[in-house]
């Protein structure tokens, strides 16, 4: 094996190996062996050949050195470029003329000065941010209401002769409510794919007046899209130039639109939207729009002044009327909760109920979000009570989310209740038995309207006292249920 020569960086260690012996050493020399290259000047210089005044004796068995303190291997010219390279990496010298002036062999080089501690040369600047540009006021009132004749589209296809307009705008688009439209649209309605439909009429050919009656109440003069929800035959109108933001100021619309069907609890989730519905002010830019907020939504104070006999302006306005939490439709109350009620019509029965004798009639309300599984025993009990398979033959369901079609069982409703509703008439002409689901989405008061069937038929075999289906003691929450409408019916008689 080839032994290390002194000085000269291993293979293996990556170390620069120390004197090993193979040479005369002077007395001075003898028992010091440097472990790591040293950074101390040299007090003696190596005599190598001619240049370096090194004495050889013998021929290449090794070398004697004469005044020679301490052997310093790190020397520029003893290795090969590589060698040097590396014994240069490891004495923490960058280059060889660093070695030259660390080591002291050439006295006659003068050092530049060291530069001032964190200074750099030629340094760039960083660039201060730039200030935001403020966003524009829009050009025209963000929400508008506008009313369209009985005989122009929507209104002549049945839906609200009024409806909201929402133009695009920067600061609309900063808000945030624009990326919020379609999830609070979905918090509005129950399935947004089946329901709600976008009508895009960028050359006002599907609705002509309907672009001039926006012109004329000082809109914008621009492409339109409306907004249909099929279900409760509401639209909203987006005013844009282009396409995609057509559509999402178009849900927008809606989402105003069917604002005054939301619940407090939604109400208190999107508090800066339904302020937005109420008074077209458009949020800040840094807004939430969301839920996660804090405070709850407030109805805002009317600001007319109340009058008194003899005064000109009674002092007691909205200052003093404390704001109360309500939904967007107003502080008025609502039918209890998945509970059984039970309404009596007083006036004519409408066409559709002309075949049932009773103008008596089952009512159960619900939120949706409460006793589902009284709502899925109610169905479950429904299919019982029609074991042959003659459920959806034998059942109808009529919605009437506006009160058009029973406008009779709306009157009875808020006689009960002031706060105006959709409801579900489900009626089974072979049992002669009509019942209402209340509820503000399609899919509540359709379960309710189930629910109310299904009592109403039980509550008509227990007085016939017929055979109960077996199914019926299953069904607990549903058999409770019946207990209590048998109580209010009672009640009522």
């Amino acid at each position: 094996m080839k032994k290390a020569l002194p000085g000269r960086p291993t293979a293996s260690s990556g170390k620069i190996a120390p004197w090993s012996g193979g040479g005369k050493q002077s007395e001075k020399a003898k028992g010091k062996r440097p472990v790591t290259p040293p950074r101390q000047k040299l007090t003696a210089t190596a005599k190598s050949g001619a240049k370096s005044g090194a004495k050889s004796k013998g021929h290449g068995k090794g070398w004697e050195f004469e005044d020679f303190e301490m052997y310093q291997p790190a020397h520029p010219s003893f290795y090969g470029a590589a060698s040097r390279r590396r014994a240069l990496e490891l004495s923490g010298q960058a280059t060889q003329p660093d070695a030259v002036r660390a080591w002291g062999l050439n006295r006659s080089v003068n050092l530049p000065p060291a530069p001032p501690k964190g200074a750099t040369k030629n340094k760039p600047k960083k660039a201060e941010p730039a200030e935001p540009e403020p966003i524009p006021e829009p050009d025209v009132a963000p929400l508008m209401r506008v009313e369209v004749g009985d005989d122009m589209p929507p209104v002549s296809e049945g839906f609200h002769v009024e409806a909201p307009v929402v133009t695009w705008s920067k600061k609309l688009q900063a808000s945030g409510l624009l990326g919020s439209a379609s999830t609070i649209l979905g918090e509005l309605v129950e399935d947004v794919a089946a329901e709600v439909e976008l009508k895009d009429d960028p050359e006002w050919e599907i609705y002509p007046q309907l672009g001039e009656i926006i012109k004329d109440n000082g809109g914008e003069e621009s492409s339109l899209c409306v907004a249909v929800c099929n279900t409760n035959q509401i639209w909203g109108v987006g005013v844009a130039g282009k396409s995609k933001n057509r559509n999402a100021v178009a849900k927008l619309a809606l989402c105003v639109a069917l604002a005054s069907q939301a619940t407090q609890d939604f109400a208190s989730k999107w508090i800066e939207f339904m302020d937005f519905a109420l008074t077209g002010a458009i949020p800040e830019a840094n807004s939430t729009n969301g839920a996660e907020q804090s405070e709850s939504w407030e109805a805002p104070a009317s600001k007319k002044k109340k009058r008194g006999r003899g005064d000109e302006g009674n002092e007691e306005d909205a200052g003093s009327a404390t704001k109360k939490s309500a939904p967007w439709a107003g502080d008025k109350p609502t039918l209890p909760r998945d509970e059984p009620l039970f309404i009596t019509l007083e006036d004519t029965r409408p066409d559709k109920l002309a075949d049932c004798s009773s103008d008596m009639a089952l009512v159960v309300s619900t939120g949706g979000a409460t006793k589902k599984g009284l709502y899925s025993q109610s169905e479950a009990a429904l299919r019982a009570l029609f074991p042959d398979g003659t459920l959806e033959s034998s059942v109808e369901y009529l919605d009437d989310p506006n009160w058009s079609e029973f406008p009779t069982i709306g009157k009875a409703l808020k006689a009960i209740a002031e706060e105006e509703e959709c409801f579900t008439v489900a009626v089974c002409p072979s049992a002669d038995v009509w019942a209402v689901g209340v509820g503000m989405k399609s899919k509540s008061r359709s379960a309710a309207a189930k629910a109310a069937l299904a009592t109403s038929l039980i509550l008509q075999k227990i007085e016939a006292e017929d055979d109960l289906p077996e199914e019926f003691e299953e069904l607990t929450q549903f058999a409770e249920f019946v207990e209590l409408a048998k109580e209010a019916k009672s009640l009522e008689a």
